[in-house]
């Protein structure tokens, strides 16, 4: 049982960690890579989006930072380092 919750803490880390990554770069809408940005969206919304709303996003100049994302990835990390 411990093995699966493992399993499926790394998963979502990856899944978080390609999020981060689809974020910072264009995606072109027609791509395969659309689809792929999308399941990371859906896949972490629900996760991100209450944190969110505890958590505003940090405006920096012109730019926002996402402490949500940034809260949820460590306090996963925590929870996988301390049952795995």
């Amino acid at each position: 049982m411990i093995a699966i919750v493992c399993a499926a803490l790394s998963i979502y880390i990856l899944i978080l960690l390609a999020r981060a990554i689809f974020s910072w770069i264009p995606v072109d809408p027609q791509s395969v890579w659309q689809s792929i940005n999308s399941f990371c969206f859906r896949a972490t919304e629900p996760v991100l989006a209450p944190v969110r709303s505890i958590i505003p996003v940090v405006q920096l100049g012109g730019m926002g930072l996402d402490l949500s994302f940034m809260v949820v990835f460590f306090a996963i990390i925590i929870v996988w380092q301390a049952i795995c």
